[in-house]
C-alpha cells in the first residue's frame, strides 16, 4: 500500500476496467485559494510570447 499511496481509512474506487480490478485512491482537489495560501514565493504577473496563432485564437 506504500507503493500506492495509500493508508488505512483513505477512500478508494474500485472499478472494473477491460476485466480487471481497479482499485485507486480518491483524492480530494484543492481549491484554488489552499493552493495559493501555500505559495511562498513572490509571484509578479507577466506577459509571454507564445508564438504566431495556429488556428481561432482570441485574444
Amino acid at each position: 500500500m506504500e507503493l500506492v499511496k495509500i493508508k488505512e481509512n483513505d477512500k478508494i474506487s474500485i472499478e472494473v476496467k477491460d476485466g480487471n480490478m481497479v482499485i485507486s485512491p480518491i483524492r480530494k482537489h484543492k481549491s484554488l485559494d489552499d493552493g495559493i495560501k501555500e505559495y511562498e514565493d513572490k509571484y509578479e504577473c507577466k506577459k509571454w510570447n507564445t508564438g504566431k496563432s495556429q488556428g481561432k485564437e482570441i485574444f
